[in-house]
């Protein structure tokens, strides 16, 4: 999306509720190709209705120079809860006794299982509704703080420090070849997403279709 340039953070307090919410700010100076894409997706997105387990999307907002897209923000992504999850094994507990189990996460196989189907949930409703995400990844899964997965529907992923990420690693052989998004490369990255909560953050997937030899 060549046509996005930045987002920010910024909260809202008023005397009843704060809101956390995230901008995307968009130019007026796109490219003909860049402003059909643009419409076409933000036409989807204004006729998207709200599920439970996608971001929250409060409306738009447009100034003489700016175009907004308002958003809510959480700030855990899948990808920093399963990383952040991992612990390290003290080799002085093996064997000492036979009743200690090791655990080498924080999170338990329901709550992988947990995100798992709020993804698919998601991801099923999006299809229902003919809507091909196209940007599926872990740092566009969020985790509120009651666990609950949200899925975002606009913008690319960004990393802790704001860099937009590469999303190769997710995208289907079709899509890395000609580009054509549609439900199927939508569930490669669903499957992708599955990997990782298995291996809590670490992707692989070594690739053959463009003849390169090497893993991620």
């Amino acid at each position: 999306m060549q046509y996005l340039l930045n987002a920010i953070s910024i909260v809202l307090n008023n005397s009843h509720t704060m809101y956390f919410i995230i901008l995307f700010f968009i130019t007026d100076d796109m490219e003909r190709q860049h402003q059909i894409t643009f419409l076409s997706e933000l036409d989807q997105l204004t006729k998207l209705p709200q599920h439970y387990n996608l971001l929250e999307f409060y409306g738009l907002c447009q100034t003489p120079d700016w175009f907004y897209i308002v958003y809510e923000d959480l700030k855990i992504t899948l990808k920093y809860k399963l990383l952040e999850s991992r612990q390290t094994t003290d080799n002085n507990l093996i064997g000492n006794d036979i009743n200690t189990i090791l655990k080498f996460s924080t999170l338990n196989e329901w709550e992988i299982l947990k995100y798992c189907s709020d993804i698919a949930d998601a991801m099923d409703y999006l299809s229902s509704l003919k809507f091909i995400h196209k940007r599926l990844c872990s740092y566009n899964v969020y985790i509120t703080s009651l666990n609950d997965i949200k899925i975002t529907t606009f913008g690319p992923a960004f990393d802790g420090d704001g860099r937009t990420i590469d999303l190769s690693r997710w995208q289907a052989p079709e899509v890395l070849k000609f580009q054509h998004h549609t439900p199927k490369s939508d569930v490669w990255a669903f499957g992708c997403l599955i990997w990782e909560c298995c291996a809590l953050g670490l992707f692989f997937l070594y690739i053959y279709i463009l003849g390169l030899n090497t893993y991620f």
